[in-house]
């Protein structure tokens, strides 16, 4: 009897013990994925180990198909999911599902082709596979003779073992080839760039765990730097894995790892079907690549022989795992698996997380800086632009009381439009306006599932949540004193992009948000119709500030610097920073000079002055020191708890009582809160939150362990009612 331990993509602790009755492709089936009932359901977990005996209670349930013919997740990948579960207190079946292929078919199908129709086999299901070939002329995609007779794959791979069948790909894609394409010779680096290079060629070359953090301005060359050490580390056997935080967003940083690496890269991207995904994961797992990019996720994949992981722009955002758990930062992930490969882990970017700029000074991590630029063609310094800030407080006049663009602005877009030059403007909020308002009784329109007004999106006429998603017409009358206008207040990128109409007719406008990139490939016929020249400004949120090379821009607009200033979380001065100092630096990156203009209310703020100085170490020695005197992290391990549910009684007495619990247990750990969120209903559910913060020497077993009671102690939940655990939150909202 084959008996093993499966791990489940759900909320338990517990493995569960199975019996294997189909044919069995290996003698060790840990990591494997398999097919098993459970609680009325077929749900595919994770073979966790080989199992010696039965459970003592319980009936033994038969696991219904082994998915893979080698283990999915290979040994080094089952020891990291497992660090996954008891750093971000989760279980190791939620964990192990985060680092699965998705649940899709290969684009390649397989066929099974009849090898000797005269053999007699004693094996029911081997049996009906031979008579179903013999009957149907021979040859037959396998997922139909998997249907047709109730076999699995693995009576397909035995009767294959044995000579009996034949199985064949449709499109069967040879091995990658090995990279051959040129090194980046080192007369290309500038002596900073050099000197990164030289000692991530070292310690690449010791074949021992180390983790950097690139520190390089804006332009300063970080992505030929990692391309010289993924090629090192290639040209020694190993693979690498590049990580970026949205693959729509940097075509340009893909495009010059595939011009180096060709077919030996393999791109993971958010598009692609899951039978696409799966394709590239199984190819993977084979051994065809050397070279992974992708986004968080793709720090999972399944590579041999790991040397280095690359984390390009390792304070984004998009690098966290929200939903659903477990709620990992790929960038921490990285770390981990590159101590269990004994790998280099290189962490980049010109705004290092205030997380990972401890862990460099502290020696934790290795600091690698690059405080230049890259020269430009003919040799000279090129030079960070030229940072102006507009205060629009000073903009005010009685028939412009309220201005989008100031006429410092207006002015630079002009001079750039004569010059033939592009101008990127970068407004984090989308639709017209965030708020219309009634200029009787000032009534402000909201969701009436979410506690947030509503967006006005002008062109399609609708009032929008940007939180559940909910439209509804645009009103004629305010629905309050049903006499008012409703007037717009303040400006989204929609707005801007009209604004930007009237006052430039001749100028061709591009915007990019998640409007109007809702289409697939339209990130990318945007990017390349303004890298084409096919647009002279460029117009959006976010999106606009990352990993964008145009060498024609020259002019840089925010429209409210400020805005992110405004949030109650522990974390808004330093997104704040981030964002403008990369916004900053898409201006003036080859030979032309660039500009760039702040316009803000809050024109003396220290966030908005080290901007405006590209001071990033100012910054963070203020800030550092903020958090260490209020006790955040990184000086504390901080754990965010949010209670939701339909019923806001419930969802507050289930937080009270987990502070209850809490307080009573977790010595030396402090609990903030629990409070209402700051949008306190989302999708008609109720949000209470609460922070935990512990010392740093609180190992995560000991997080987990008390987490455990405290969850334990809260007792059953009502029905509806969820405790969402986030370790190492990014913010507070």
């Amino acid at each position: 009897m084959v008996l093993v331990n499966v791990i489940l993509p759900l909320p338990l602790d517990s493995a569960y013990t199975y019996q294997v009755t189909c044919d069995v492709p290996a003698h060790d089936l840990t990591g494997f994925r398999v097919r098993v009932p459970f609680s009325g359901r077929s749900l595919i977990g994770v073979v966790s180990s080989m199992a010696d005996r039965p459970p003592e209670k319980g009936r033994l349930a038969v696991v219904q198909e082994i998915l893979d013919e080698r283990a999915a997740l290979p040994e080094e990948l089952m020891r990291l999911t497992r660090w996954l579960s008891r750093y971000y207190l989760c279980s190791w079946g939620e964990a192990a599902r985060a680092a699965l292929p998705p649940e899709g078919q290969a684009r390649t199908r397989l066929f099974v082709a009849l090898a000797q129709p005269d053999v007699v086999v004693r094996g029911a299901k081997q049996q009906a596979v031979l008579e179903y070939l013999v009957q149907s002329g021979g040859t037959r995609a396998a997922t139909e003779v998997l249907a047709e007779t109730g076999a699995s794959h693995g009576t397909l791979r035995s009767l294959e073992k044995r000579g009996l069948v034949t199985i064949m790909e449709s499109d069967a894609q040879p091995h990658a080839q090995r990279v051959t394409g040129d090194t980046i010779g080192e007369e290309r680096f500038h002596p900073s760039q050099r000197a990164a290079a030289d000692a991530l060629r070292s310690a690449l070359a010791q074949g021992d765990y180390r983790t950097y953090l690139l520190h390089g301005v804006t332009g300063s060359g970080k992505t030929e730097v990692y391309i010289d050490a993924l090629q090192h580390a290639v040209a020694a056997g190993r693979s690498g894995i590049v990580l970026v935080p949205e693959i729509a967003l940097t075509p340009q940083t893909v495009r010059r790892f595939q011009s180096h690496f060709g077919s030996s890269v393999a791109v993971l991207h958010s598009r692609l079907s899951a039978g696409q995904r799966y394709d590239t994961w199984r190819r993977i797992r084979r051994g065809d690549f050397r070279v992974v990019i992708g986004p968080r996720s793709a720090v999972f994949a399944p590579v041999q022989d790991l040397g280095l992981l690359v984390v390009d722009e390792e304070h984004e955002s998009s690098y966290k795992q929200f939903e659903p758990a477990p709620r990992y930062n790929a960038r921490d992930v990285a770390v981990m698996r590159a101590s269990l490969n004994g790998a280099v882990c290189v962490l980049g970017s010109a705004t290092p997380s205030l997380e990972t700029m401890h862990n460099a000074r502290s020696g934790k991590y290795r600091l690698l800086s690059m405080p230049d630029r890259v020269p430009t063609t003919d040799g000279s310094r090129a030079r960070l632009p030229e940072v102006r800030i507009i205060d629009m407080l000073a903009e005010r006049s009685p028939d412009r009381p309220n201005p989008i663009v100031s006429n410092a602005l207006r002015v630079a877009i002009q001079k750039r439009l004569e010059r033939q030059e592009q101008i990127i403007l970068l407004q984090n909020r989308r639709g017209f306006a965030p708020v219309l308002s009634c200029d009787t009784c000032a009534h402000t329109p909201e969701c009436p599932d979410c506690s947030v007004s509503l967006t006005w999106h002008k062109q399609r006429g609708q009032l929008r949540c940007h939180y559940c998603g909910r439209a509804f017409r645009s009103p004629s009358a305010c629905a309050s004193c049903g006499t008012g206008t409703l007037e717009p207040v303040g400006a989204g990128t929609q707005r801007v992009e009209e604004v930007l109409g009237d006052l430039f007719p001749a100028a061709r406008v591009l915007r990019m948000d998640m409007d109007s990139t809702s289409r697939k490939d339209a990130h990318h016929e945007i990017l390349n119709a303004f890298g084409a020249g096919e647009a002279d400004v460029l117009v959006g949120t976010q999106m606009v500030a990352k990993g964008l090379d145009f060498s024609r821009v020259t002019l840089v607009g925010v429209v409210d610097a400020d805005a992110g200033l405004l949030f109650p979380d522990f974390r808004a001065d330093e997104r704040t920073f981030q964002l403008l100092t990369q916004v900053a630096g898409r201006a003036g990156r080859a030979d032309l000079r660039g500009e760039v203009l702040f316009q803000t209310r809050n024109s003396r703020h220290p966030v908005i002055l080290w901007a405006r100085r590209h001071d990033y170490l100012s910054f963070a020695d203020a800030a550092l020191a903020t958090r260490e005197a209020l006790g955040y992290p990184p000086f504390t391990r901080a754990v965010r708890a949010e209670f939701r549910g339909p019923d806001e009684a419930k969802v507050k007495a289930a937080a009270d009582r987990f502070a209850k619990v809490f307080r009573a247990t977790a010595t030396g750990m402090e609990l903030v809160g629990p409070s209402p969120a700051f949008i306190v209903r989302v999708r008609r559910h109720w949000r209470y939150l609460a922070l935990v913060k512990a010392p740093r020497s609180v190992s995560a077993q000991r997080m987990k362990q008390v987490f455990d009671h405290v969850l334990g102690g809260v007792g059953r939940l009502p029905k509806g009612v969820r405790i969402n655990v986030d370790v190492d939150p990014l913010g507070m909202l």
